[in-house]
């Protein structure tokens, strides 16, 4: 039934893509001590992610923040002390150089990222210094346990799988990044963590830099808030799509989904990109200084998020080369009447009233010309102007805006 080659004649077989870049993996196993003493791992928490870990056993940034219930951390633990097994650490090896102040020769460290398992390291750790009990009727805590039963905790051996990447730099992360994407498969990751996930990209890292650039700081902490931040890595990806589209002046790229603009995280990011990100954004503020600025006194998402005036503006610089004037408009409307909506609108479906993506951005931006030219006596096709916008209503927090993958 199979010819000389083994593929059965009759069915087809698959040709799997095999990424050059292929990394070596190491697995053993470690006494859990060895990896859960707070010598060596530090789990990640609010008051400490910004600084800056030199532990051997280290959380990558994109990393969720440990959510796991007592519960659950309980039941991890009871695991570990009936030698039951549980789920491999995955790691990813690095080497970090050290300069000394006397010009001496440079020393080099070796240090691992957990790239899966830092909720269980975390939880471990977390009995190991007595900040929870055991499940049982007892309740007891990692102090109050016997010798030989503190002995079955620490010496527990834990299994690792070690990726070691080799080649250039860039690639490299990208490929432990997907790594991690497929390793968290069964609890997929929301866009704005994915973008996260590759901030060393140039336009990512270009997206981060902007909202803290000394010129752009405080218009970003007064009408948009922190980018990237939090345990949700808020606005991640609505500025990524903005500065693409920017760009690329495509409504392509106008949308918060990974997966459709993927392929361009590794473009180069010139000096001339850098500026026409810089001038939009510059006439972006200072037209919201001069509409709202007097009345806003805290951040509204609306005017970060590409399904808010964000999206509508960069729509209108990409097909006008300026934000159309009915957006000051509309703007107004919206402050001093946070529901409303143009009665055009009730020609969009439902999609193009919400979503984050070019065509619905247009559609509803068209709508709001439209509606402007009818309730004005002189109808503006485009004229030169800046960003115009207006407070919205708050939206539930999320990645997408419902920016569906399928539409």
């Amino acid at each position: 039934m199979y010819n000389s080659s083994g593929i059965h004649p009759y069915k087809p077989y698959t040709i799997y893509y095999i990424n050059m870049l292929r990394p070596r993996r190491t697995i053993s196993q470690h006494a859990l001590i060895d990896i859960i003493h707070p010598d060596v791992f530090q789990p990640r928490t609010e008051l400490i992610q910004q600084d800056i870990i030199r532990k051997q056993y280290r959380i990558p940034e994109h990393q969720r923040f440990p959510a796991w219930s007592t519960k659950k951390k309980q039941s991890l633990v009871e695991s570990v002390l009936n030698n039951w097994p549980i789920h491999a650490i995955i790691l990813s090896k690095h080497v970090e150089q050290h300069l000394s102040y006397d010009d001496q020769e440079p020393t080099f460290n070796e240090y691992f990222n957990i790239e899966d398992g830092q909720t269980r390291l975390s939880a471990l750790q977390d009995f190991f210094l007595d900040k929870f009990p055991t499940t049982d009727t007892n309740g007891l805590l990692y102090s109050q346990l016997s010798t030989q039963e503190q002995t079955y905790f620490t010496s527990y051996q834990i299994s690792t799988e070690v990726f070691t990447m080799t080649g250039n730099r860039a690639a490299a992360i990208d490929c432990m990044a997907n790594i991690f994407d497929r390793l968290n498969s069964g609890t997929p990751l929301g866009n704005n963590a994915k973008y996260y996930a590759r901030k060393q990209t140039p336009i990512v890292d270009y997206s981060l830099r902007l909202s803290i650039d000394d010129t752009f700081r405080d218009w970003f902490n007064k009408y948009i808030g922190t980018v990237g931040g939090g345990k949700k890595r808020n606005l991640m990806a609505d500025m990524v799509g903005a500065n693409l589209s920017i760009v690329k002046r495509s409504e392509a790229s106008l949308n918060t989904s990974y997966q459709r603009n993927y392929h361009l995280l590794t473009d180069s990011v010139q000096d001339t990109d850098i500026a026409t990100i810089r001038l939009f954004y510059t006439s972006y503020f200072t037209f919201l200084d001069t509409t709202i600025g007097g009345a806003t006194t805290k951040p509204n998402k609306i005017y970060g998020k590409l399904s808010g005036i964000l999206g509508l503006a960069i729509c209108s610089w990409i097909n006008y080369g300026n934000i159309h004037e009915s957006l000051n408009w509309y703007i107004m409307m919206k402050y001093y009447r946070p529901k409303y909506e143009p009665p055009l609108f009730a020609e969009l479906t439902t999609g193009d009233r919400r979503n984050c993506q070019g065509p619905a951005i247009r559609n509803r931006l068209e709508k709001i010309i439209q509606q402007f030219n009818n309730d004005h006596e002189t109808p503006l096709v485009a004229p030169p102007g800046q960003v115009q916008e207006e407070e919205e209503e708050e939206e539930e927090e999320g990645d997408s805006d419902n920016d569906s993958e399928s539409s």
